[in-house]
């Protein structure tokens, strides 16, 4: 990998290189943070829930296995 491709270059697909306005980054980042606050409200569902238990029970069992 090249140092460019590291980056997060995209050389050879037209990518264009420069900065943002500052009014464009506060635009960007109010839109963000709406989306995010967004997300962060909503709740846990509950397939994810059962499955970090699982991972916790596995866990702990593992530990005692390990002692």
């Amino acid at each position: 990998m090249t140092s460019d491709e590291q980056a997060g270059g995209d050389k050879g697909r037209g990518a264009v290189r420069g900065k943002l306005s500052t009014d464009a980054q506060d635009k960007i980042g109010e839109k963000l943070r709406g989306m995010y606050e967004t997300v962060a409200t909503e709740p846990i569902p509950e397939k994810f829930l059962d499955l970090l238990k699982s991972l916790e029970e596995a866990e702990q069992g593992q530990k005692r296995d390990d002692e």
